[in-house]
């Protein structure tokens, strides 16, 4: 066993509280997606008599959306670097750990995720190795995951799916079911995408508490110091 291993208390709450942060944005856009929606609805449905009152108020909605958006992209650009380097450490702390015959180094435990295609899977493949070699390094491919894990990246993966559908209906969108329909999609994705972080926060505590309970068992108490020295 190597001595390489890393504190990541610090690392691990800055990924964590960016998130949840994130997470936070994405309910305002949310709620700020629904307003706007409402507004529209009257307007298609000819429910009020002054329509430019509330295409106002969609234009000063969207203003909003707009500097929100600008947040929550330099955060979670923030948080995926972080989150990248908490990964590469996790990784090696496995190492450091005991555990052996792992399929992903620690680089690419990362580099996975810039991989096109196989980036659909071998992430999630790789964070499902360090977690298992976090809860048990000596015997760590005998251990199972559990659900959360597949459900975080099943949820990531159609948050972004739904994403990029909203792009493409908005494109093509000619009246104002098209873009109510293309919103309902996009509301769908932020839900995903809450859904996904809330899991991507429990998971990476986790996976750290579990790596700092290994590290402990196999690191030796010092002892006691002699009472001529308390003395």
């Amino acid at each position: 066993m190597n001595n390489s291993f890393r504190q990541l208390g610090v690392l691990t709450n800055w990924v964590r509280g960016i998130a949840c942060v994130t997470g936070l944005i994405v309910v305002c856009n949310m709620g700020i997606d629904l307003y706007v929606n409402h507004l529209l609805r009257l307007i298609r449905d000819g429910a009020v008599e002054n329509p430019s009152l509330l295409l106002m108020g969609m234009h000063g909605a969207n203003r909003l959306q707009m500097v929100l958006d600008v947040g929550y992209g330099a955060l979670l650009l923030l948080n995926i670097v972080l989150f990248f380097i908490w990964l590469h450490r996790a990784a090696s702390n496995t190492e450091a750990l005991g555990a052996k015959g792992l399929e992903s180094s620690p680089g690419w435990t990362v580099g996975w995720f810039f991989v096109p295609v196989a980036n659909l899977v071998m992430p999630y493949r790789a964070m499902r190795e360090v977690w298992q070699a976090s809860r048990s390094p000596a015997q760590w491919s005998t251990v199972r995951t559990g659900p959360c894990l597949l459900l975080w990246w099943l949820t990531h993966l159609f948050a972004g799916i739904a994403g990029q559908v909203k792009s493409v209906m908005l494109r093509e969108a000619r009246d104002a079911d098209a873009v109510l329909a293309a919103s309902n999609v996009e509301i769908t994705g932020m839900v995903l995408f809450m859904i996904a972080t809330l899991l991507f926060v429990h998971i990476v505590g986790s996976l750290w508490s579990m790596q700092e309970a290994a590290w402990s068992q196999q690191t030796p108490a010092l002892p006691p110091l002699p009472v001529a020295a308390i003395a």
